[in-house]
């Protein structure tokens, strides 16, 4: 599926692999609205200079929610790993 998309007031084409276009909308508007922070807090107006601390940015962010993400993976082991603990104490008593 070929959709059209407008990023900080540029035009792309992309082929997208989802069928609905919602998916893409929500992602180019996620970059657009960064692109607009880091654009109106930065006093830099090169658009690849802009480009990268956007990527910079979203790598941070992606960074943070793996982070987060192994923190509840782990979490969740040691959940399962003391229910298990319990369930065989609570058979070798009966």
């Amino acid at each position: 599926m070929k959709i059209k998309l407008k990023i900080f007031d540029r035009e792309y084409e992309l082929d997208y692999k989802e069928e609905s276009g919602e998916y893409a909308k929500k992602v180019v508007d996620y970059v657009n609205d960064k692109y607009k922070e880091i654009g109106s807090l930065s006093k830099i107006k090169s658009l690849p200079d802009i480009a990268l601390l956007v990527s910079l940015n979203l790598a941070d962010e992606l960074m943070e929610e793996r982070r987060k993400n192994e923190e509840l993976i782990q979490t969740i082991k040691k959940g399962i790993s003391s229910l298990k603990r319990i369930k065989k104490g609570s058979l070798s008593c009966s």
